[in-house]
């Protein structure tokens, strides 16, 4: 046996076991990245979850007396009326801003572990809370609402109304037809569809 294939053999056991190591360590990374991705997409749907649940609270048509605390008059005026309503709002969309900001933070963590396509996911849900914050100025702003103008409206501006109350507040009926609780649980579908199809791809 030649001298070069006796050194082979006798290095052998430190070349496999260095192998071994190395193979190791990048089935350890696989596993680690793969499990940081799955927590990624469990906590983004988790908050798409949640931002369900505080949209149906933004919208509630129910106010509570401990709601409205900023307002300054308590007098029963129609201007007045407004301002409180709007005020009622503004402290719903505070509220629950924190989880609107997370989400947003984890937009372009998403995006570039995912692909960039998925940033329809956030914009759809962020784009549904803007026409809230819209809704609520359109038809309660202190200064700027069309509320706050008693002249006789065109039909434009009634339909502009109707269709701000329509978004600003979800309906007392629960059969009747509801647009925005339709595409936040289609934003929903489709964050579910994605998070599966990749945890799926990961835990394998």
């Amino acid at each position: 046996m030649s001298v070069f294939c006796t050194n082979l053999l006798t290095q052998l056991p430190s070349i496999i076991a260095v192998a071994a190591i190395i193979l190791g360590y990048w089935a350890w990374k696989r596993e680690l990245l793969g499990s940081k991705r799955i927590d990624l997409l469990e906590n983004v749907l988790a908050n798409f979850y949640r931002a369900r649940d505080a949209i149906v609270d933004i919208r509630n048509p129910a106010i509570f007396k401990s709601e409205g605390k900023f307002t300054v008059s308590s007098s029963d005026s129609p201007q007045n009326k407004d301002t409180y309503m709007w005020s009622v709002f503004q402290e719903r969309f505070a509220r629950h801003n924190p989880l609107f900001m997370e989400i947003q933070s984890q937009k372009y963590h998403f995006m570039v572990l995912f692909g960039a396509d998925k940033e329809k996911i956030f914009s759809d849900l962020m784009g549904i809370i803007n026409e809230l914050i819209i809704a609520n100025d359109t038809l309660h702003d202190p200064e700027y609402g069309m509320n706050r103008f008693p002249d006789r409206k065109t039909d434009e501006e009634k339909q502009i109304l109707r269709d701000s109350h329509q978004t600003l507040f979800s309906p007392i009926n629960p059969q009747k037809e509801d647009p925005i609780k339709q595409r936040v649980n289609a934003i929903i579908s489709e964050v579910e569809i994605i998070v599966k199809s990749q945890i799926d791809k990961y835990a394998k």
